[in-house]
This record gives C-alpha cells, structure tokens and sequence, in this order.
C-alpha cells in the first residue's frame, strides 16, 4: 500500500525562513498542510522571529529543534527534506 507524503511540514528559521517561504507556506494551507515552525537556538527564540515577523497564525506549533527523531524508516525519512524545494 502506497502512502499519501506527509503534509506536517517543519521550517527552520535561520537560513531557511524567509518572505519567498512565507508565502509559500500561506498557499499550502489551503490544501491541508500543517506547519511546525522550529530552532536549534531554542523555543523561545522561535517564539520571538515568529511574533517579531507577525506569523505565528501560520504555525501549528514552534519548538527547539529536535535532538533525536525515532522512526522506523531508518535514515530514509531524510528523503522529504529535499522534497519541500522541489514544492516551493
């Protein structure tokens, strides 16, 4: 059985979000996709360029940027993270 891609979508702000993101992301919505909005400075700092920029209605959540993923793919979940290029 083939599965749908995930429409959760994680964006890291430093070096990644940007005006060009944003809008693409604001097109996305529409069609389901869910957003989570992420940092290896931490949360709050997330937090602050998210409320700084007057976005933080476009994400369903913002976190630190994740120590560990466990999934039982292994390493090809890496896959989608050159997907999303390809989207926008």
């Amino acid at each position: 059985m083939k599965y749908p891609p995930p429409k959760w979508i994680f964006v890291d702000v430093d070096g990644t979000l940007s005006k060009t993101v944003i809008e693409w992301i604001r097109r996305k919505r529409p069609d389901g996709y869910r957003f989570v909005l992420w940092s290896s400075r931490g949360e709050e700092y997330a937090k602050s360029v998210a409320e700084e920029w007057g976005i933080t209605d476009l994400f369903e959540h913002i976190i630190s940027k994740p120590g560990y993923i466990v999934d039982d793919k292994g390493w090809k979940w890496i896959r989608f993270t050159t997907t999303i290029w390809r989207l926008i």
